[in-house]
């Protein structure tokens, strides 16, 4: 395997990773920053990979005034360097619970919700069942979703942006495979 592709399979494995730990918003900024970090190595590993390749330079610069004109690559040049030298990125969660949940007369629900991790973060608690006048009720379902957002991009899922860039990624690797491999 070649350093191109290794580099983008760490890079997935970060991002794998900032999606299995949603719930938990310092492992989840952790892995996001570190995906950011290293998505944006991977067109240097690309250009020190195949620079000596010949026509690699040429395609590269028409590749990267591609990326300059481009909205995602713009801003994950722009997140990889505040992340890198000022501060964590996507610091604003937004939290969205479903409930589906019917009662009768004089019952009583408790729903569980969130509580506050070791480090201070607030966590979901989607493993406990609702109670119905303190019995489990595990055909009543609840499910909270945690949304992160970057401060440049406070309308867009941060994962879905970062899902976005991680294919162009792929798109661009997979093109100078097919032509300088």
């Amino acid at each position: 395997m070649n350093d191109t592709l290794r580099r983008m399979d760490e890079t997935q494995i970060l991002f794998n990773q900032a999606v299995s730990s949603l719930n938990y918003p310092t492992v989840f900024r952790a892995n996001l920053n570190a995906f950011i970090a290293s998505a944006r190595s991977i067109t240097w590993v690309m250009k020190k990979e195949f620079n000596s390749k010949l026509g690699f330079r040429d395609w590269y610069d028409k590749k990267e005034a591609e990326m300059y004109q481009d909205e995602i690559f713009k801003l994950f040049k722009n997140l990889r360097n505040e992340s890198v030298k000022e501060r964590p990125v996507a610091n604003k969660i937004k939290f969205t619970t479903n409930l589906n949940l019917t009662l009768g007369a004089n019952q009583e629900a408790i729903i569980p919700g969130f509580r506050v991790g070791e480090n201070g973060d607030i966590i979901t608690q989607n493993d406990e069942s609702v109670t119905i006048n303190g019995k489990p009720s595990p055909e009543t379902k609840h499910q909270t979703r945690h949304a992160y957002f970057f401060d440049q991009r406070p309308n867009d899922d941060a994962l879905d942006l970062s899902r976005s860039y991680l294919d162009k990624l792929s798109n661009m690797i997979t093109e100078c495979y097919n032509i300088f491999s």
